[in-house]
């Protein structure tokens, strides 16, 4: 007994010592590294994508075109409109921005530099703006923009940091001050050849509107040259099953079926020293299948079809898909064009997860960086202000789902039953409601109040309110003495009165006359 406590004590000490903090059993060797084989599982760093193999997974590979294409695509295919406010031209502005924005293609521009983040782990848009200064290194004067004369995309490969901010207190501390732009010779150029190539110009960093590449650690951020990742790298492997399956599926279409000849002692013949004869026998088999689509073998040989097995294929490849889908954060039913399976599916959740993801990307990807566009077309002297910067403005993107008939009937009903309650409640005026609900664009839902109208008018009538009570009551008018019942009741010229019809007037009381006094009963 004393031996076994020992033996226990002996192998929990030991477990103790190896064990960091993870379950284990020693009597089942769960979480024991001596049986338990997944306790030898760990992860390791994928290799690192060269430029060269980016390069061929965005420009060659349809399913790494796809998720480059897709986010900025849905985010940017219904467009925007500029909402420019306290304005009384806010209107006439936003739609000027627009024109101006359309005539340097912004959308494309967007698009591209998008395209270009996801692919190559960053890119940038350069402002071409005319702004008086001597050079591009120099910050750009946002008080002397003139025009903005063109929007250049660059992807990573062709943007250097050259200056790093590195005063602690600064807003941008340890970003770029200064890039430097390297000729397009630098794509054929090796990696370690890429790094001496000298620059053919120094942008400043105000010019540049970067997009900065996938979220990485400080070290990964250091080797890729102050750059983000490529979505390629943290995907690699979803996307190397995802072509291996497709082409495993592939080859076994075009081999439809494996045929087996058998030959008897074709293990002596093979080791036999007439060697040639063999090769002119299997030779002369595939010759007359060719000939005359029929094989032609000896009694005792053999020949056989095996069609491959593709039962569980198409689970496999469903699989394959979602792992895919899953890493790059697009529901299948958009990155395969398929339908929804399942029972009772409509896919309805997946566009609704979709388009969280597009609203993501248009908030915190798209606006901010078409804000810095729009700062330079409204600070342009040839711009839709006239050089003037709005106090304030709103960037609206068009809803990405549109409405059918039906439900745009069903949505103005519930509004209209809303406005009903407001108007009873003298929430809202009558005025107030037709004015929001029938705009000059169109049936709108959006209500919006003047406030300081509102503020002002109530003003007015507590002052109207405060003045009434301090005036005095009017005084008591004389009271009406009571009617004489035998004074005679005078009548009006030219009064029809029907009673006197039949009478020598005709029943129209004379000028001058009264009738005689009323009588008590």
């Amino acid at each position: 007994m004393e031996e076994k406590a020992s033996l226990f004590g002996s192998l929990t000490a030991f477990a103790e010592k190896w064990r960091v903090d993870s379950i284990v059993n020693l009597f089942t060797g769960l979480g024991d590294a001596l049986y338990d084989r997944n306790k030898h599982n760990r992860f390791e760093p994928n290799r690192i994508l060269e430029d060269g193999e980016l390069s061929s997974l965005y420009n060659d590979e349809y399913m790494g075109r796809l998720v480059c294409e897709l986010p900025a695509f849905d985010a940017l295919r219904k467009g925007f409109t500029i909402v420019v406010k306290d304005d009384s031209e806010g209107d006439d502005i936003g739609a000027k921005a627009k024109d101006y924005l359309t005539r340097l293609n912004i959308t494309g521009a967007l698009q591209q530099a998008s395209e270009f983040q996801r692919a190559f782990g960053g890119a940038a848009i350069w402002l071409g703006v005319n702004d008086g200064t001597s050079a591009e290194s120099e910050p750009l004067r946002v008080d002397g923009v003139k025009e903005v004369l063109f929007l250049r995309v660059l992807d990573r490969r062709r943007l250097r940091p050259w200056t790093i901010d590195t005063d602690t207190r600064s807003r941008t501390y340890n970003q770029p001050i200064l890039w430097a732009v390297l000729p397009e010779e630098v794509f054929s150029a090796s990696p370690d050849a890429a790094k001496l190539i000298e620059p053919t110009q120094l942008v400043h960093a105000s010019r540049l509107v970067v997009f900065p590449g996938r979220n990485v650690s400080d070290d990964r951020r250091a080797r890729n040259g102050g750059w983000g990742d490529s979505l390629f790298q943290a995907a690699l492997n979803p996307l190397e099953h995802n072509a291996v399956a497709w082409g495993t599926l592939a080859h076994l279409i075009t081999k439809s079926s494996q045929g087996v000849l058998k030959v008897k002692d074709l293990a002596a013949l093979a080791t036999s020293a007439d060697e040639e004869a063999v090769k002119a026998r299997f030779s002369l088999i595939r010759m007359g299948r060719s000939m005359v689509r029929d094989l032609v073998i000896d009694s005792e040989e053999s020949y056989e079809q095996h069609p491959p097995n593709f039962g569980n294929l198409p689970e496999v490849l469903y699989l394959v898909m979602h792992e895919t889908a899953a890493a790059f954060r697009i529901p299948v039913t958009r990155l395969f064009g398929m339908s929804p399976g399942g029972l009772n599916a409509t896919g309805e959740s997946d566009a609704r997860n979709w388009e969280d993801v597009v609203e993501a990307v248009q908030t915190h990807e798209l606006e901010p960086r078409l804000r810095q566009v729009l700062d330079a077309v409204f600070r342009a002297k040839d711009g839709p202000t006239g050089g003037k910067s709005p106090e304030s403005y709103e960037i609206a993107w068009e809803p990405l789902r549109q409405m059918t008939a039906k439900e745009q009937a069903e949505l103005r009903k519930l509004v209209a039953e809303t406005d009903a309650v407001y108007i009873n409640a003298e929430v809202l005026t009558p005025e107030e409601v037709a004015i929001n609900r029938f705009r000059a664009d169109g049936w709108s839902m959006e209500t919006s109040i003047d406030l300081e109208l509102r503020k002002k008018i109530r003003e007015l009538e507590l002052a109207q309110a405060l003045r009434d009570a301090e005036e005095p009551p009017p005084d008591n008018p004389p009271p009406i003495p009571p009617s004489d019942p035998d004074a005679p009741v005078p009548l009006d010229e030219g009064r029809e009165e029907p009673g006197l019809a039949q009478g020598p007037t005709g029943g129209v009381v004379p000028a001058n006359r009264t009738l005689p006094p009323r009588r008590a009963a």
